[in-house]
């Protein structure tokens, strides 16, 4: 991905080509994504850890989403959303 020219805004999150929140701004278009990394824990399990999210986005929300994706079995195990 290059460089974007901004156009007068702070979202505290990644701005990409990839689906996400879609911010308009009269002709300009930039999709936001919360960044996140993924760590070892114990016993050889991994955590998804949510660094950044796009401002005024609801962390209920994304715990919510999390939750769908389980029960749809796109994502294994059980997760710990707090």
């Amino acid at each position: 991905m290059g460089n974007m020219k901004a156009w007068g805004f702070l979202v505290g999150a990644l701005a990409t080509a990839a689906a996400g929140y879609v911010i308009r701004d009269f002709s300009h278009v930039a999709i936001v994504r919360a960044r996140a990394t993924m760590e070892e824990i114990r016993n050889g399990r991994e955590q998804i850890v949510i660094t950044e999210i796009p401002y005024q986005t609801n962390k209920s929300l994304i715990i919510e989403r999390i939750a769908d994706l389980v029960r749809n079995k796109k994502l294994e195990d059980d997760p710990e959303a707090r």
